[in-house]
């Protein structure tokens, strides 16, 4: 589920949020839609998929989100967060998957998918 963005306020100071900076009359971000609306829809763990709309249709500002979007050059710009501190910009491929694997990769290692039992136990050691 992708999730709208507007005057922010972080509740959890080291949670995760992937964001898309974008300007709603732009062809770019128009073509990155389908792919990351999938990629968030599928994607099934802590990072947050956001959405900032930083320019309407016909390209002017949206005021609310004016603060958030002040050091966006361009659009579509993907950045990951955590809490309010910038992590990484994105700048991969613009797939599904690509989106879904660049925040796996920034998953905390806490959070990761292990099964629970295996967390319990430390790797094992490995002799030569």
């Amino acid at each position: 589920m992708v999730l709208g963005l507007g005057a922010v306020s972080f509740h959890d100071p080291g949670a995760l949020e992937f964001r898309e900076y974008y300007a709603a009359g732009c062809p770019h971000c128009q073509d990155l839609a389908p792919a990351w609306n999938e990629a968030s829809s599928n994607y099934q763990g802590p990072v947050k998929f956001r959405q900032v709309e930083c320019a309407d249709e016909n390209w002017r500002p949206v005021e609310e989100n004016s603060s958030l979007c002040s050091q966006i050059q361009s659009f579509p710009t993907m950045k990951l967060f955590s809490g309010e501190k910038e992590v990484e910009t994105y700048d991969g491929d613009r797939s599904s998957a690509s989106l879904v694997d660049f925040a796996k990769n920034h998953e905390s290692p806490s959070e990761q998918a292990v099964p629970a039992p295996l967390a319990l136990f430390p790797p094992p050691l490995l002799t030569t």
